[in-house]
């Protein structure tokens, strides 16, 4: 029961029992009902009702299930891939019977109209189902999809190089490729690619090449009227005998008797995929397993295009980069150079100036201060005419998967001695911004000292009963008295108190903030009792 949509390859189907096998094609299976055994390699996978896993290009797997299973199989061909991920060498990885710590809901949820798109009756096209097979594309690549740096830490290497050689050959099937050149760029022998590309597919390296041709060529003699020769070059042979050997020692037959034999078969195999879709229709039906479809109710609603009144683009106002030291490198400051061409944006936010990275000092003795580093960085916005908008705060580098569940949590934060250090550290590098670019340019700028009070163990002056924002506002107003001070950056629902007395002591010592900055979490903590 398989269609094509441009390549696309969409299949519903019931009890199915294959043989270890790869493909060049991304496939995408889901587990309407039952459960179905995959391996992958060496390891087995249980899918269940609504699990999904993707097989990656040139991986070895196969699966095995009972006649009361049905699943959903989709097919990229490795053509789109390239083109969709913008050949960065990044891998899908998508499994959630091992990862069930990732939110699969929407994949589910496009999943579940395909099937209720294809089991209905025959539409008068098919532009529907092939935007959802689109839809279910982007919705891998968006939040599937792995760089190379971390999929070498999931995967062993030779995983790694073995998917990259793979995803090289689909993408370069039509140019000549060969053995010792890849080899060369993976900066291993010839024989031990050889013996590891084996291992990891299951076939040598030029039957991998020669299956990957023959796939394309197969595509193009059942779908195109392209002659035989054209068709042996586009596919990457060298001539046509070549062509017709290779391919009728893959296939068993010839290129041309394989054009007419299923080309002849064509319409007894879509009277067969109709009758088929009709028992699988009536079966999910039966099982109640159709994806209710509430009727719509439809607003109409008449727009008046020529009135209407202008609104703040907020885009154009300021924009997050994060940990000030992201800026020393040059693909974030071309990324930003690009979002401020497209957005045109006014400032860029960043936090952690004082950080370990910029080896500003060591926290510990006063003066003689480094300031190498963060000079690149504002000479990069200012250059650009871009206004830093400066936290002088600490945030911790961390990555949370949820409450508790910690990835990786570091401080990159210059650890100061004493309240004296910290304040000297401030005192200077206003002096310090104002000399290099001149009291005018900095006047534009933003500073703010945040307080997340979860973080200020790691510098015991925080502990003062007298936050020190108020030396930093009287510092800064001091040299630049135009500038924009704020804070503190307090959680809602959680820091009130602390922000009612911060605000407070600002309004006794005479440095009210001339904005106030806020953290809001789109989540809500419990306790689970533990």
């Amino acid at each position: 029961m398989m269609r094509n949509y441009s390549g696309l390859e969409f299949e519903v189907v019931k009890g199915i029992r294959q043989q270890t096998h790869w493909h060049p094609e991304i496939e995408v299976v889901f587990v309407i009902e039952g459960e179905a055994r995959t391996t992958i390699r060496d390891k087995e996978y249980l899918l269940k009702k609504e699990d999904v896993l993707l097989f990656d290009s040139g991986l070895t797997h196969k699966l095995d299930c009972g006649e009361n299973t049905l699943l959903c199989i989709v097919k990229y061909p490795w053509t789109m891939l390239p083109r969709a991920m913008g050949n960065n060498g990044n891998i899908l990885l998508c499994n959630s019977v091992e990862n069930g710590r990732q939110s699969y809901h929407e994949l589910r949820d496009i999943f579940r109209k395909l099937i209720h798109q294809y089991i209905k009756e025959v539409h008068q096209s098919d532009y529907l189902q092939e935007s959802l097979l689109l839809q279910l594309l982007n919705c891998l690549i968006e939040n599937y999809q792995l760089e190379v740096s971390q999929s070498a830490s999931n995967k062993g290497s030779n995983d790694v190089r073995i998917q990259q050689v793979t995803q090289f050959i689909n993408q370069n099937f039509q140019q000549n490729i060969s053995l010792s050149g890849l080899a060369e760029q993976l900066f291993i022998s010839p024989s031990t690619f050889s013996r590891i590309f084996k291992k990891y597919t299951g076939v040598y390296f030029v039957d991998y090449v020669n299956q990957v041709r023959v796939r394309f060529a197969m595509s193009e003699l059942l779908y195109s009227d392209n002659s035989i020769t054209k068709i042996a070059v586009d596919s990457g042979f060298s001539n046509l005998s070549v062509f017709n050997r290779v391919f009728k020692d893959i296939c068993g037959t010839t290129p041309s008797d394989f054009r007419k034999q299923k080309r002849s078969e064509g319409d007894k195999n879509l009277i067969e995929q109709e009758r088929l879709r009709q028992e699988l229709r009536q079966e999910l039906q039966d099982k109640e397993l159709l994806l209710p479809m509430e009727d719509k109710q439809f607003v109409s609603v008449k727009v008046n295009a020529n009135e209407g009144t202008p609104y703040q683009k907020a885009w154009k106002k300021t924009i997050n980069i994060g940990f000030v030291d992201q800026l020393l490198q040059s693909n974030v400051q071309e990324h930003t150079l690009y979002l401020l061409k497209n957005l045109g944006f006014q400032y860029v936010r960043l936090w952690n100036v004082f950080s370990e990275h910029l080896m500003l000092t060591d926290g510990k003795q006063i003066g003689r201060y480094n300031y190498h580093r963060l000079n690149t960085v504002l000479d990069f916005l200012v250059s650009n005419h871009i206004c830093p908008f400066l936290d002088f705060g600490i945030r911790p580098n961390t990555a949370i998967r949820g409450g508790n569940d910690t990835v990786f949590f570091k401080y990159d934060y210059i650890h100061f001695q004493s309240k004296e250090a910290w304040e000297a550290m401030v005192h200077d590098f206003i002096q310090h911004v104002v000399r290099r670019y001149g009291a005018g340019e900095v006047s534009k700028w933003i500073f703010e000292l945040s307080c997340d009070r979860r973080h200020m163990d790691n510098n015991s002056f925080y502990q003062d009963e007298v936050h020190p924002f108020d030396y930093f506002f009287h510092q800064v107003k001091q040299y630049v008295p135009g500038v924009q001070v704020g804070g503190s950056s307090f959680i809602v629902d959680w820091d009130i108190p602390f922000q009612k007395q911060f605000m407070t002591q600002c309004i006794q010592r005479q440095c009210v903030p001339d904005f106030i900055s806020i953290i809001v979490y789109l989540y809500t903590l419990y306790d689970n009792g533990n």
